[in-house]
C-alpha cells in the first residue's frame, strides 16, 4: 500500500486520513477515534448512536448486535486497517525502523540492527538458524523443544528459548491505559530482560542500553492478512470457520469499539494485536513517530 504514510510527511490523525481514502480503519486508540469506527462501520450519526445504542438498546451492545445483525452482517471489512501502537527506545529517532519497518525479534537478532550490535558488544551472539546463543566463548542450545522440563527451573535459558520460540512477533496494543508501563519497554527491550534473567552477569545491561535512549510511541496500521489468529480468536478452526463471512470479526470489532468508547469499561485495561511470525510493518504502513521523555 504504497500510499500509506509516514509522519513525517503529514500531520493527520489516521482517523481522518484513511477517510479521505475512503478506507474503513479500526482504530481504538482512544475512546474518540473507536467512536469515530462504530459510527463509520454502522453508518451512523453522532445523533443515530445515542438513538440506536442508548435509548433503543439501553446501552446493551449484545442487544444491539442482537437487532442489527443483518445489516453487520453486510458489512465488509476485507479492506480494513487495523491500527495499534508499539513502544520502543532509539538514540536516533528511530530512523532504523523508518528505513526497514518493525521486523520480528528473530530478524531483528539475525541482521545488523542497533540491537543486535549492541548485544554483540556485549558478548552475545545468536545464530537463530541452529536455535543457538554463544556467550563467553561457550555455545548454549536455545531450541525450546528441546527443554525436557521447561518449568522445573532448572533450565536457565528458558526466558530466551520461549521469547524466541513463541513471542517473537511483532506486536503492540490496540488500545491501552498505561502502555509505558508493560514491562520494560519504555527503557530497554523485553530480550534484554530475558537475557539478564539468564546471565546475572549482565545485570546491568539494560541500564546500559537505556542511557541516551528515550521511549517513542510507533504508531501503525497493517491489513487482516498480517494479524495472527489469536488477536481476534480463539483458535484456528474459530478464524477459518469466520474466512467467508468474517462475522464473528465483526462482532468482536463493533464489542471493542464499543467498550473502549467507555473508557474500557466491561473490559481490560489493555488489547493486544500480534502480527503473524514472518509479517513486519512495512515502513509505509507507519503512521506516526511519537518521542516521549523519560517522565512522561
Amino acid at each position: 500500500m504504497a500510499e500509506l504514510i509516514n509522519s513525517q510527511h503529514t500531520n493527520e490523525q489516521p482517523t481522518i486520513f484513511f477517510e479521505r481514502m475512503h478506507i474503513l480503519i479500526f482504530d481504538i486508540t482512544s475512546p474518540d477515534s473507536a467512536f469515530d469506527f462504530f459510527n463509520s462501520f454502522m453508518g451512523f450519526s453522532k445523533y443515530e448512536w445515542i438513538d440506536k445504542i442508548l435509548i433503543e438498546c439501553r446501552g446493551d451492545i449484545d442487544l444491539f448486535i442482537e437487532k442489527n445483525i443483518e445489516q453487520i452482517a453486510s458489512k465488509d471489512v476485507s479492506s480494513c486497517k487495523y491500527v495499534a501502537i508499539h513502544i520502543t527506545t532509539s538514540n536516533d529517532d528511530c530512523s532504523e525502523i523508518k528505513s526497514f519497518g518493525l521486523k520480528s525479534l528473530r530478524e531483528v537478532l539475525s541482521s545488523d540492527t542497533e540491537l543486535n550490535r549492541f548485544l554483540k558488544g556485549k558478548g552475545l551472539h545468536f545464530d537463530l538458524i541452529n536455535n543457538a546463543l554463544s556467550y563467553c566463548d561457550k555455545k548454549y542450545d536455545i531450541d525450546y523443544s528441546h527443554i525436557n522440563d521447561p518449568h522445573s527451573g532448572k533450565d536457565l535459558l528458558v526466558p530466551i528459548a520461549y521469547r524466541l520460540c513463541y513471542d517473537p512477533q511483532v506486536n503492540g496494543f490496540l488500545f491501552s491505559n498505561n502502555p509505558l508501563n508493560y514491562s520494560t519497554i519504555r527503557a530497554y527491550p523485553e530480550i534484554i530482560a530475558n537475557i539478564v534473567k539468564c546471565f546475572t552477569a549482565l545485570s546491568g545491561i539494560g541500564r546500559e542500553w537505556a542511557v541516551g535512549r528515550k521511549p517513542y510511541v510507533v504508531t501503525f496500521a497493517v491489513n487482516l492478512e498480517k494479524i495472527a489468529w489469536f488477536t481476534f480468536y480463539q483458535s484456528v478452526d474459530e478464524q477459518n470457520e469466520d474466512l467467508t463471512t468474517h462475522i464473528r470479526l465483526k462482532k468482536k470489532l463493533l464489542r471493542l469499539s464499543y467498550n473502549r468508547i467507555h473508557n474500557g469499561a466491561g473490559s481490560s485495561s489493555a488489547e493486544c494485536l500480534f502480527l503473524s511470525e514472518n509479517s513486519i510493518v512495512e515502513p509505509n504502513e507507519i503512521i506516526r513517530f511519537t518521542p516521549l521523555q523519560a517522565d512522561d
